[in-house]
């Protein structure tokens, strides 16, 4: 695929064979003999007419000397730096713009200001090959001990590692037996640097990948909670199979025999195709000091279903077929409410400072552009929903990486403290592998009661207690939380059990209807506040009879 050849005199060769018998196995080469007198080489070397390299081995540590005879200015070409417009000859190499200009045309793009494409990055001036060059060079060079707290270096070297594992996954019969080699020493030091909880669930990333791939079950939701929110499970599980005829597997993830009492797991269990799985069992190094919100994307993970419903939802499935955005990506991600809470503005920064080349995409996204417009949002993403296909190597890899910035050392020092909880990590990791996604247009919404008290003439205001999502592809009302019809959540027994009695919704279709004076009350304009119509009213007392008559101990 990028490989050229250099044909090497006789005494080159002789050279070469010299080296290679006075310092036997510790003499490292650059390239490998392929026939005689014919060396395959990446093509940053096919322009040096000879890479000699021979091995001193002081006190214990080799060390690799190269001497290099080329013809004038073609060291040049080997460093091709990078400017902010593209591969340029005379400045610094911006390797972040390297990486993402890469990613941008293995996704299929080749026009430069092409202004429909996802990440937009490309220049007249890039060269493939010359991107290749710089890529693995760099990531050859990324140690162990690098501060994942810092999100810019740590998208950096995961960008490095999911380059690589797609250079070495998608053609893998185009390399040298000796570049795959060292190819797979690169991945798996990078892999041992990123995400050390992979193994010994799955050997490599790439077994993980394999096997979703062939995953016996392609599809299926899963469901993250502990004792806390036991009934909240059960009646999700009950709405799925009685109101919806739903009867796709259920995997249940719990943190821990602290986190869901064992009795409660073997209740849950006995439920109609459901397994209930303990998530420490899974990524252990990781999960083992994994609380609340950060399970999420390892529960995602650990899931045998390719194509993963991870929900507070009622009724994603049909959300989910119909959605152009999940089948062209792979992905479908809501947005949270337009909400600006200045607390969050570091957040914002933190994108900035992590991500120096913005998709095309996201820069148009109010999030992206909070800082400069105090009228845009600083909450991103409502995590409730995720649809994911995991056999799609693009968003496995971001999985990984939102489980990364999860983790313990990295949530609590970075994404905690900027944003709320798990669920900008999702995008933002997607967002810095460049992977394709979309939003769903419409922004979170209200499901409640109008508080006349607080509203005003033409800005009704509805008061709930959980987000409102709409149908991507229809607009109609998406209910999560089991509709919120349950008041207190985190009841301890049935018999504590109150419900709220919905009577209108709020829907932001676009952006621009009103705000969020408190909490989850919505002041919108008219047109978007409607009442809920008879059918609507009826599925929320069915809700309520689930619970009252259903639900039940353990």
């Amino acid at each position: 695929m990028r490989w050229g050849t250099v044909a090497l005199s006789a005494w080159e060769a002789q050279w070469l064979n010299n080296c290679q018998t006075s310092f036997g196995t510790n003499a490292g080469f650059l390239v490998q003999a392929e026939s005689a007198g014919t060396h395959k080489t990446p093509k940053f070397l096919s322009n040096l007419k000879l890479c000699m390299v021979a091995a001193l081995i002081i006190g214990g540590a080799t060390f690799c000397l190269v001497f290099t005879i080329v013809p004038s200015n073609s060291m040049q070409h080997l460093l091709a730096p990078v400017s902010n417009s593209g591969l340029d000859l005379d400045n610094a190499v911006d390797i972040d713009l390297v990486q993402a200009q890469l990613l941008d045309f293995l996704n299929g793009e080749e026009s430069v200001n092409d202004t429909s494409a996802f990440g937009g990055s490309l220049s007249s001036s890039f060269d493939s090959d010359i991107a290749w060059d710089h890529v693995i060079a760099h990531a050859e060079t990324i140690p162990h001990g690098i501060d994942t707290r810092d999100f810019r270096t740590l998208g950096n070297a995961a960008r490095s590692l999911f380059l690589l594992q797609r250079l070495i996954s998608d053609k893998p019969e185009s390399n040298s037996p000796a570049f795959n080699k060292r190819l797979n020493q690169t991945i798996g030091s990078l892999t041992e640097i990123l995400f050390p909880w992979v193994s010994p669930t799955f050997p490599t990333i790439a077994d993980m990948h394999a096997t979703f791939e062939s995953a016996k079950d392609p599809i299926g939701f899963v469901i993250t909670g502990g004792t806390r929110h036991f009934f909240v499970i059960q009646h999700v599980i009950l709405t799925l199979r009685q109101e919806f005829n739903i009867t796709l597997p259920i995997q249940v993830f719990y943190n821990g025999k602290e986190d869901m009492a064992p009795e409660k797991a073997r209740f849950l269990s006995m439920m109609e195709n459901v397994e209930v799985e303990d998530l420490m069992q899974y990524f252990t190094k990781e999960t083992s000091l994994g609380v609340n919100w950060s399970v999420k994307p390892f529960a995602i993970l650990a899931s045998r279903f390719r194509k993963v419903l991870f929900l507070d939802a009622d009724n994603p499935v049909e959300v989910v077929t119909n959605s152009s955005i999940f089948r062209k990506n792979g992905v479908l991600f809501f947005r949270d409410r337009k909400l600006r809470e200045h607390r969050f503005i570091s957040g914002v920064k933190l994108f900035a400072h992590m991500n120096p080349h913005p998709t095309q995409y996201a820069r148009t996204l109010g999030y992206v552009n909070a800082e400069s417009d105090a009228s845009l949002e600083t909450h991103g993403m409502d995590s409730g929903f995720i649809a994911a296909d995991k056999g799609n190597m693009g968003v496995l890899f971001s999985l990984l990486l939102a489980s990364k910035m999860n983790s313990r050392e990295e949530r609590s020092a970075t994404l905690y403290a900027n944003t709320y909880g798990d669920k900008e990590s999702f995008w933002f990791s997607t967002e810095l592998l460049r992977v394709p996604y979309e939003f769903n247009h419409a922004f979170g919404s209200a499901l409640g009661r109008l508080d006349e008290g607080m509203s005003k003439p033409g800005y009704p205001i509805v008061c709930g207690v959980w987000l409102l999502q709409t149908d991507p592809s229809s607009r109609n009302l998406f209910y999560w939380n089991g509709g919120g019809v349950l008041k207190n959540r985190d009841a301890a027994k049935v018999a504590d059990f109150e419900f709220m009695n919905f009577t209108h919704a709020a829907v932001d279709y676009n952006g621009v209807r009103g705000g969020w004076p408190a909490g989850h009350c919505a002041n919108f304009t008219q047109d978007g506040v409607f009442a809920l119509s008879n059918a609507e009213q009826l599925l929320m007392e069915r809700y309520r009879d689930i619970f009252r008559h259903q639900v039940k101990e353990a």
